[in-house]
């Protein structure tokens, strides 16, 4: 009789062992929110870094707008030279003086005229 009264009662095994998997259950439940949380906050960084890499779309765009070899090389064959250059430097260095002879020119002439 000793021998049973130690022994512990099917009830209350049971109801250990259904808090202990109301317990397991529970934890459980908030690991998978947990691990659901850190799902979303990876889904939301991966999709927003996406969203900042250039898609076939932009790099074809960014490729219209460079200059390529052949528009290069016209450009360049468009571009004045030195002899150009200093040829213009002296055209417009004449053209200063031609001013300056006219101004000159004129209050000359004003100046006769005021002296009449």
């Amino acid at each position: 009789m000793a021998a049973l009264d130690t022994k512990v009662d099917l009830h209350e095994v049971q109801n250990t062992l259904s808090g202990g998997q109301a317990d397991f259950s529970s934890k459980v439940f908030e690991l998978r929110q947990e691990l659901f949380g850190k799902v979303n906050e990876l889904q939301s960084f991966f999709s927003h870094n996406l969203a900042k890499k250039s898609n076939v779309d932009d790099v074809n765009e960014a490729l219209a707008h460079k200059m390529d070899i052949s528009s290069l090389k016209s450009s360049l064959e468009m571009k004045a030279g030195m002899s150009e250059l200093d040829q213009l430097r002296n055209l417009t260095e004449t053209v200063m003086k031609h001013v300056e002879q006219k101004v000159a020119l004129k209050d000359f002439e004003s100046h006769m005229q005021f002296n009449k």
